[in-house]
């Protein structure tokens, strides 16, 4: 008796295997790398307190990148309270979040 596979016509191609690249980083570039993470994740949370929401869901466009490249502590908090001007909590509760944001991009 012989094996009935039916019509394998179809099937004759190989499935190929997806490649991905990974890349190693050394262990300063990767703490850099999760300190910065958290950062971000952190400036997420607090505009979301700020701007009184648990989703992306506010007006600001707060860009840690930004913040980064500016050159002094006066340009990041000018900056940073200019993206701010829409939220819902009181000044004084920006002001504390940018101080902190500052020390924090650092």
């Amino acid at each position: 008796k012989g094996v009935n596979f039916g019509d394998t016509r179809g099937y004759n191609h190989v499935e190929k295997k997806e490649k991905y690249l990974t890349a190693k980083y050394g262990a300063h570039q990767m703490l850099l790398i999760k300190k910065r993470l958290a950062v971000e994740m952190w400036v997420f949370e607090e505009l979301g307190r700020l701007y009184c929401t648990e989703d992306d869901d506010h007006d600001c466009n707060l860009e840690l990148e930004e913040i980064l490249n500016l050159d002094t502590d006066d340009e990041r908090r000018q900056y940073s309270l200019e993206q701010l001007t829409t939220a819902k909590e009181s000044k004084e509760e920006v002001h504390k979040f940018v101080e902190e944001l500052v020390k924090k991009a650092k």
